[in-house]
């Protein structure tokens, strides 16, 4: 193993290796992301190793292509901390199974895709944590009597319990249930997510009701005989009633 790990100096630059430095921005990270996990890997190419998740950090060392060193910590900017003997730093690359592949060894195509794909979990990942704030607040006003035209905080109507508590989170939605029907981006009901908002409708197509889909087949909302409370969708009455599911938050 030893053989194989080569150490140099700080005044050795990567660049003679034929490195390709990608712009600081795209290996920029925060540390307080970082996660755990524990697995042994194989370097697929040189892969050069930084005492932190930074270019602009001291080289540590180099693993040359067929090293195994065992991945201790990773982060969603496609950082790894690994050791092998005694050298313990970051590599940045993309892990396939038990292989790590330094991200120069790759082609800018599956470097753009990967980063691609680090967005979207990034970008989910926020919206599981607003919408996880989103349904804690409107569960703060479970209860809270119904009262036509009431915005809250201590009444609702259907309309004015969403206005409260998507507004409250600082996004913009209509006042009236009525005009859901052209707001947001419809989805099935099959692919409803938490935070997504559920319009109902008369047989005859006229919207009288929304709520906010929680998951694990409940909504809350503000209903007439019941003020704010939390439903199936299941429900005799209601679930005949759902007419459309709004992705407010994308």
């Amino acid at each position: 193993m030893k053989k194989k790990l080569q150490t140099i100096a700080v005044f050795i630059m990567v660049l003679a290796l034929g490195f390709s430095v990608l712009t600081t921005a795209s290996f920029a990270t925060d540390i307080n992301h970082v996660k755990h996990s524990e697995g042994n890997v194989e370097i697929q190419s040189i892969a050069q190793v930084m005492l932190s998740p930074d270019l602009h950090e001291v080289v540590k060392g180099l693993l040359i292509k067929g090293t195994k060193v065992t991945v201790v910590e990773k982060n969603f900017g496609g950082w790894y901390r690994v050791t092998a003997d005694e050298l313990d730093g970051w590599v940045y690359g993309i892990k396939v199974g038990d292989k790590l592949y330094p991200m120069d060894s790759i082609s800018d195509e599956e470097k753009a895709k990967y980063e691609e794909e680090q967005d979207r979990i990034e970008h989910e990942s926020a919206r599981e944590a607003l919408v996880t704030d989103i349904i804690a607040y409107a569960k703060s006003y479970l209860g809270k009597p119904y009262c036509y035209g009431a915005t809250g905080p201590n009444s609702f109507d259907c309309s004015g319990f969403l206005y409260r508590v998507f507004g409250d989170m600082g996004i913009d939605v209509p006042r009236s249930s009525r005009d859901y029907g052209s707001f947001g981006t419809t989805v099935s009901l099959a692919e409803a997510k938490a935070g997504d908002v559920l319009v109902f409708a008369s047989s005859g197509g006229r919207i009288h009701h929304v709520g906010i889909y929680i998951g694990d087949d409940k909504f809350i909302h503000s209903a007439c005989s019941t003020g704010v409370t939390i439903t199936s969708i299941y429900d005799e009455y209601w679930q005949p009633r759902i007419y459309l599911v709004k992705r407010i938050i994308q």
